[in-house]
């Protein structure tokens, strides 16, 4: 009994080093198979924001992030949330045209639809 309790912490331990251990764009990469191949997006929401508050530096990967959680969030009905996500990016990373294009797209979208 003790024997497997002290394998089950190991284990444990070992899986969540693991985790930790993952860079910003592995996390987004198993984001992105969470929201398209298992369809979960509520993982997929927080596998975007871990990357993107993991990015560091990478500010690319960081906007990149918060636009798919904020599309997840759409998706799912959350319109407040994907439009404070959408915000976020162009209030945080104004250098990033691209995804600062999307985010303004996507809160005039989500603007013109509120009643």
């Amino acid at each position: 009994m003790r024997a497997s309790v002290l394998l089950g912490l190991a284990l444990s331990l070992l899986v969540s080093s693991v985790l930790l251990a993952q860079s910003p764009q592995e996390l987004y990469q198993r984001a992105l198979v969470e929201e398209h191949a298992s369809g979960n997006l509520g993982e997929a929401i927080k596998l975007y924001a871990q990357a993107a508050k993991a990015a560091g530096n990478d500010r690319t990967l960081a906007a990149k992030a918060l636009i798919r959680g904020a599309l997840c969030q759409e998706k799912l009905g959350r319109s407040s949330e994907a439009a404070e996500s959408y915000a976020e990016v162009v209030r945080a990373y104004p250098e990033q045209r691209a995804e600062i294009s999307i985010a303004q797209d996507r809160l005039k979208r989500l603007m013109q639809a509120l009643p």
